[in-house]
């Protein structure tokens, strides 16, 4: 009897584990993509900066008195 006691006790707690860990991960996940829709962070990989702004466009626009609407 003891015996069944103590691999019932070990399957659920490598069960309660599993549940655990799986939360964990969902939780984990679940909060990387709260932060990538919220902070939007891009960066220009490509090789001659294809898709960056230059220091003129910058410097224009950071003249510019009112918001620019797109």
């Amino acid at each position: 009897m003891a015996i069944r006691h103590t691999f019932a006790f070990a399957r659920w707690m490598r069960t309660l584990n599993l549940v655990l860990q799986a939360l964990l991960l969902l939780t984990f996940f679940g909060g990387l993509n709260y932060l990538a829709l919220n902070y939007g962070w891009r960066w220009d990989l490509t090789n001659h900066r294809r898709h960056t702004l230059s220091e003129e466009t910058l410097a224009y626009l950071r003249s510019l008195e009112q918001p620019v609407k797109l």
